[in-house]
């Protein structure tokens, strides 16, 4: 009888010293796999982040050169000065006489329907506009007008337009004339006026 007693006791003893000592261990080995699982998807998933930046970072290299074209053909900022120096540069080495260039006075921006709206006069050095706010200006294609007025052959104005067509920089032509009588043996006088584009 005895026997038939203790057995039960016993049994329930190593079940209650399992569910005391046993139990917290095995809950901490759950927690701590479940953590394990958790840091392991962390790791992969910085890992194909990782994969990703050194793709996207291949692909930059990979066009590089066309990333550079883009950057000259809109550069950030007007740099006015620059700017003219290139176009009385470009006018000589074609044989043009330049009599006046005219820095922009307005520039105006792209809005999201294409159409231009004016913002405000610019700063010939920074081309920015000083009643647009930085923010959304810096996010936005901008344009600014130029005036060439000058003298030289027509040949020599065909090839300065070429030279301008074949540059880095987007130039667009707005108007341009001609005037002169050619009979007389002077050269004719032109007017030109040119739109870049900056950021």
């Amino acid at each position: 009888m005895e026997k038939i007693f203790v057995l039960p006791v016993l049994f329930l003893a190593v079940f209650l010293i399992a569910i005391f000592l046993v139990w917290p261990a095995a809950e901490n080995f759950f927690a701590l796999q479940k953590l394990n699982l958790q840091k392991q998807k962390n790791f992969q998933a910085q890992q194909d982040y990782s994969d990703k930046l050194k793709d996207a970072s291949g692909r930059a290299v990979f066009f590089g050169d066309e990333l550079a074209k883009i950057n000259s053909a809109l550069p950030r900022g007007l740099a006015a000065a620059s700017l003219m120096e290139f176009l009385q540069a470009k006018s000589s080495e074609n044989g043009l006489s330049v009599e006046a260039l005219k820095p922009p006075g307005i520039v105006y921006k792209k809005t999201a329907g294409g159409a231009t709206s004016t913002t405000g006069q610019a700063d010939p050095e920074q081309g920015a506009p000083q009643t647009e706010d930085a923010a959304t200006a810096a996010s936005q294609v901008r344009e600014a007008e130029f005036i060439l007025s000058g003298r030289g052959s027509i040949e020599s104005f065909e090839n300065f337009l070429r030279a301008l067509e074949t540059s880095t920089r987007l130039f667009e032509i707005e108007t341009f004339s001609l005037a002169g009588n050619l009979s007389s043996g002077l050269l004719p006088d032109f007017n030109l006026l040119l739109k870049v584009y900056y950021y």
